[in-house]
């Protein structure tokens, strides 16, 4: 029996639709810690908990993503690869992964600014929804927010708190340090 009858085997095991492919090891790779993938108009409740099984990553899935989407890999990724493809194509569809306490929410876009963390940002991944504070020292902050808001994906908000000369922003991680180095200039 060769690795594709057993794959195949797994597949129908699974539940998983038969459009959707079960990641498949790369038995040609040096490694046998690398998956090809190949969904095509699969559900993606499928392929999340299939990259979820794969990386080790427990995945609450909120009711309101539905749909199907495509995910296909031209080469074998490692867990980290495979769960950053996974994150951009969800956020391509309108959805984003909040981590919170070991496991991660897949939630729509809209509701991740409530669920994201607080801090200095410097662990969250560039597709995680994440709020970050700027002190400001040489310029005001309410000057500023006209001038970022154009910067900041529509779903996600920017504050200006006055008082303390600060701005609340929650966004992307990887727009929130590119946000940083503009304030900073």
């Amino acid at each position: 029996v060769n690795i594709a009858h057993l794959m195949l085997l797994l597949l129908l095991c699974t539940g998983l639709p038969a459009h959707a492919e079960e990641p498949v090891l790369n038995t040609a790779s040096s490694s046998a810690n690398t998956a090809s993938f190949n969904f095509v108009n699969a559900e993606i409740e499928s392929v999340i908990k299939a990259i979820g099984d794969y990386a080790n990553v427990t995945f609450i899935i909120d009711p309101r993503v539905k749909g199907t989407l495509s995910l296909v890999s031209e080469k074998p990724l490692s867990k980290p690869q495979a769960m950053q493809l996974l994150i951009s194509v969800l956020r391509m569809q309108g959805y984003a992964v909040v981590s919170a306490n070991g496991y991660s929410k897949v939630v729509p876009e809209a509701d991740a600014k409530l669920q994201g963390s607080i801090g200095n940002n410097n662990g969250a991944r560039g597709d995680q929804v994440a709020t970050k504070i700027f002190y400001l020292n040489h310029e005001s902050a309410a000057n500023l927010v006209p001038v970022l808001r154009p910067l900041i994906s529509p779903n996600n908000i920017i504050n200006a708190n006055v008082g303390n000369n600060t701005l609340v922003i929650t966004d992307y991680a990887d727009n929130l340090r590119r946000l940083g180095k503009i304030i900073a200039a």
